[in-house]
């Protein structure tokens, strides 16, 4: 029976124990000749159950294998997740605080809680389950040294560092095509210095991590530190420039009453369009209650539930009031309405549009507190 490569190997390493030649020699000599030191010990595995008549224990499982490529796999996702939402935000702050005037397109203030209350969630969420792995892998690897062998650790680490290094790549690329064309801004010189410190804090932690046969607790700690204070940073900024959640909310009540009285003031003129049409006598309604096409929830305040002060002040004239929590700004929005009515010419349903209506801006610029606003028909 022909013998196997491994078979030769073993045959050597006993011919070499025999004749009182050491270990540590005839793994020197191996290695020279171009074999792997997992082939070399596990045959030298195999030599010692041969001499022994008796396996070697096995300390590993499967199940054991299974929870770390379990642990590094969330680790890495999260790293994943918690970067690149810190990331954007300094991206978006960025584009706020020193607009691309170029392109022509700003952030407006109004619309920073819609670029930024996503990647600030995803940053609460992440870094602290990220944090929280990556102390357990570093806890199992100081009570078991052979871990940082395993292939399911080596393999893992190595493609996040192949992602990393794409990503600097791609960041050199991108910063070297800006200076050709001449388009290097301070804008794109941030953007590429926030990528570059993030994506090498990142390669710099693993590089070290995949060559390292110890646990460092010094060096771990200082990372943990470094990136700690790196996202404490990131969301204080974030924090600062959406608001409180109390404040936010209070805005979208303001947003959502100037839509109100705007729906309601819609409401009333198409009413009298439409009755002038059908040849109809139009008058001002009473109370809000009659009005055709609003729901109860598009004639009450959103926070307290009571209804707008409409009052009718003869001839065409009435008044609609509520009270604003901001006074009005530059970036207070102000919808476009749609109105929808039946063949009967009756109103179905009066509702904001996506689009903001900055022709009528102007006519409900409000301060703190009760507003009123005068129409006619």
């Amino acid at each position: 029976m022909e013998r196997t490569e491994d078979d030769l190997l073993v045959a050597f390493i006993e011919k070499t124990r025999a004749s009182g030649i050491s270990d540590a020699t005839t793994v020197e000599i191996l290695k020279q000749r171009g074999w792997s030191e997992r082939r070399i010990y596990r045959a030298f595995s195999t030599a010692v159950e041969r001499t022994l008549g008796f396996d070697i224990p096995v300390r590993g499982s499967a199940q054991e294998y299974a929870r770390d490529a379990y642990l590094y796999l969330v680790s890495f996702i999260t790293l994943a997740l918690w970067s690149y939402s810190l990331g954007n935000i300094f991206y978006v702050m960025i584009d706020y605080w020193i607009p691309d005037r170029a392109n022509g397109w700003t952030i407006p203030t109004h619309e920073l809680p819609q670029y930024l209350s996503w990647p600030i969630a995803m940053l609460v969420v992440a870094f602290p389950i990220f944090m929280f792995v990556n102390a357990a892998l570093q806890r199992d690897l100081s009570q078991r040294p052979e871990g940082f062998s395993t292939g399911v650790r080596k393999w893992l680490t190595y493609i996040a560092l192949v992602g990393t290094v794409a990503t600097l790549v791609f960041d050199a690329v991108s910063f070297l095509q800006a200076f050709l064309l001449g388009n290097l801004t301070a804008h794109f010189i941030l953007d590429s210095l926030v990528l570059l410190l993030v994506a090498g804090g990142i390669f710099s932690y693993y590089l070290i991590a995949v060559r390292s046969t110890a646990v460092a607790p010094r060096r771990e700690r200082l990372y943990a530190l470094v990136a700690t204070i790196a996202v404490i940073a990131t969301l204080a900024i974030g924090f600062t420039a959406i608001g409180s959640p109390g404040n936010r909310r209070e805005l979208s009540a303001d947003t959502r009453r100037l839509t109100n009285l705007r729906e309601i003031e819609y409401a009333i003129h198409a009413k009298a369009v439409i009755d002038k049409a059908h040849k109809r006598h139009f008058e001002l309604p009473v109370r809000l209650s009659e009005i055709e096409g609003l729901t109860s929830r598009q004639i009450a305040d959103p926070i307290t539930g009571k209804a707008y002060e409409y009052k009718r002040l003869g001839g065409s004239r009435y008044r609609l009031c509520a009270t604003f929590y901001s006074a009005h700004s530059a970036q207070t929005s102000v919808p476009s309405i749609n109105v929808m009515q039946a063949n009967n010419g009756r109103i179905v349903s009066v509702n904001a549009d996506a689009y903001p209506d900055t022709t009528a801006e102007h006519r409900w610029k409000h301060g703190v507190g009760r507003s009123c606003f005068v129409r006619s028909i």
